[in-house]
């Protein structure tokens, strides 16, 4: 299924942390890798860093300065024992928009990348970018969370407990793919769950329904479980199902987190969209705060582009 995983980087340490995971995943599918970046036709510093226009020939330099550091990032990949194939590619504008047209230019099947950068100011633009990516939809992104110092690139982390949150729509039911492709690649196992929020108070005047009674919020958590267990069979049957939770939770997000820590996952595999339908990954939303505080990495599964998306 990872035939072609592309890996942005910005020439900053933080975004090579992203490379040992998708050497991990390029070496249990059998897919090759494609380290890419984009060099902006102005640099993202202020004025007054160049106290004044940035210096002539600079657009130039940064393309060769980038160049060369993927060709020897290339270079160090292949130092570190791993059989996979690696491109290098690098092209000339607003990294966002660059990125995103030649993920989709190279038919990825995944994205690895960190969810920012820490190179100086100007050159590091992982983190707009991530942003800009999960908008846009090109391909599974799986985000990474940069440690300190250097990546360690002999290092092939495995998923072992894959969580998927699930809340009912098909858009979040897609995310159970990925979910199931990478427990069969690692030898792990996939659990669903399912946050249900707490009843509301009748006189909100942002809940069109409310629940009130016992009775009404065990049929809720009912309905959950037979749906859980639903989604959960074809899993089953694979052998990859580990289990399987409804629980309630003011914050969606955070109880996702609880739940992933309390099973030990070491993956979080989710849609960008579900329930609520928005057209975005917004700041807010729960694929937001997910992404924003979990520990471990997450996979966010990509919708299609709507027309009134940019």
């Amino acid at each position: 299924m990872y035939r072609t995983i592309v890996v942005p980087l910005d020439g900053s340490a933080a975004a090579e942390f992203a490379l040992p995971i998708a050497l991990a995943i390029a070496e249990a599918s059998g897919g090759d890798l494609v380290l890419l970046s984009a060099v902006a036709r102005l640099p993202f510093h202020p004025p007054s860093e160049f106290g004044g226009d940035p210096p002539r020939g600079w657009h130039e330099e940064e393309f060769s300065r980038i160049s060369q550091y993927l060709q020897e990032t290339a270079r160090r990949l292949e130092a570190a024992g791993s059989g996979v194939s690696v491109d290098t590619e690098i092209e000339a504008g607003p990294p966002a928009r660059v990125l995103d047209d030649r993920i989709r230019g190279l038919k990825a099947d995944l994205v690895v990348m960190t969810t920012h950068g820490r190179g100086p100011l100007g050159r590091a633009w992982l983190g707009s970018v991530a942003d800009g990516l999960l908008r846009r939809g090109p391909a599974s992104i799986l985000l990474v969370r940069p440690g300190e110092g250097k990546a360690d690139l002999s290092l092939r982390p495995r998923f072992k407990k894959i969580l998927v949150p699930l809340d009912g729509s098909d858009l979040s039911e897609e995310a159970i793919l990925d979910g199931v492709e990478l427990a069969r690649r690692f030898n792990g196992g996939v659990s669903l769950v399912t946050v249900v929020p707490p009843p509301f108070s009748a006189t909100s005047p942002y809940v069109p329904a409310v629940v009130e009674d016992e009775g009404t919020r065990e049929a809720i958590f009912a309905g959950f479980r037979r749906y859980l267990e639903a989604m959960g069979e074809p899993v089953e049957k694979l052998g990859l199902l580990l289990g399987t939770a409804v629980l309630e939770g003011r914050d969606v997000a955070s109880g996702i987190l609880d739940h992933g820590r309390k099973i030990g996952a070491d993956l979080v595999v989710m849609s960008s969209r579900g329930r609520g339908g928005v057209a975005r990954l917004v700041l807010g939303s729960v694929a937001d705060k997910v992404i924003r505080s979990s520990a471990v990495p997450v996979l966010v599964h990509p919708q299609p582009r709507v027309a009134d998306e940019d």
